[in-house]
């Protein structure tokens, strides 16, 4: 006759390091549940070039020559029609070449306020809108002799209901 091998002595070695792991599984899903907070952050480590520029105040922004043609801007909260990320992507497909040129890259939420010079404009009175400001981009050079390597300014500013251009501006 042929004896079964008797396996009771690994079971009982199995059971033990079930319970083990059972036990530290538990004690994790609990850590989890209870002590640990994640850490709430806009931007990834990942994310490099392409993040998206913080929204400026409008202080920090460089107003005087929107305010000598004649502009008014004020911070406002974003608007819920259109988010940070979008008002730039759709800012940077409309104005490209500015968009490749430019040296920096900042986005505000405005109120924007534009009383127009010529008959045929019309006013703007307190419009939301997103201000994307492109700057340092480089003049293009018309002649090799001429050659004054100044930077200009963009301002964009895009409606956040349609995503069309409300105004542009060099500066």
């Amino acid at each position: 006759m042929v004896r079964k091998p008797d396996f009771g002595h690994i079971s009982s070695r199995g059971r033990f390091w079930g319970g083990i792991l059972l036990g530290v599984g538990l004690f994790w899903l609990i850590w989890l549940l209870f002590f640990y907070h994640p850490v709430s952050s806009t931007s990834s480590q990942w994310a490099g070039a392409e993040a998206t520029p913080s929204p400026l105040a409008v202080s920090g922004l460089h107003t005087a020559s929107l305010t000598a043609a004649g502009i008014t801007v004020n911070t406002i909260s974003p608007p819920s029609t259109m988010s940070q990320a979008q008002a730039l992507q759709l800012a940077d497909q409309l104005e490209p070449d500015a968009a490749a040129g430019a040296h920096k890259k900042l986005l505000s939420s405005v109120s924007l306020t534009y009383l127009a010079a010529s008959r045929g404009a019309k006013d703007l009175r307190a419009v939301p809108v997103w201000m994307i400001c492109y700057q340092d981009i480089p003049q293009a050079q018309t002649t090799v002799a001429l050659d004054t390597g100044t930077a200009h300014d963009l301002y964009v500013f895009l409606n956040p209901r349609t995503g069309s251009i409300v105004l542009t501006v060099w500066a």
